[in-house]
């Protein structure tokens, strides 16, 4: 189930990240540009991780939904229905 928990903790290059980011900035003038630049430039590896998450489970999403004629089949599904509020509760 660890694959279903979105990442949440910053690892060493994110805080690098911050740190140029803050060095940038400091920089008269041209700082808050720069660092827009940089933020643009370069994806915090958190974001990565959480977007790569999301495909993930999007990927998931589609495999369950190839094997029904359709989403709506699982509200007919009486052994789907009586289990998600115990899943919902236990997340």
């Amino acid at each position: 189930m660890e694959k279903y928990v979105p990442p949440k903790s910053l690892d060493k290059k994110d805080y690098a990240l911050a740190a140029a980011k803050a060095g940038v900035s400091s920089i008269p003038v041209a700082g808050a540009a720069l660092n827009e630049l940089l933020a643009a430039l370069i994806t915090p590896s958190l974001e990565k991780r959480k977007y790569d998450w999301l495909a993930e489970v999007g990927q998931g999403l589609r495999d369950i939904e190839s094997r029904l004629s359709s989403l709506e089949d699982l509200q007919s599904k009486n052994n789907f229905v009586d289990i998600t509020p115990v899943c919902l509760w236990a997340a």
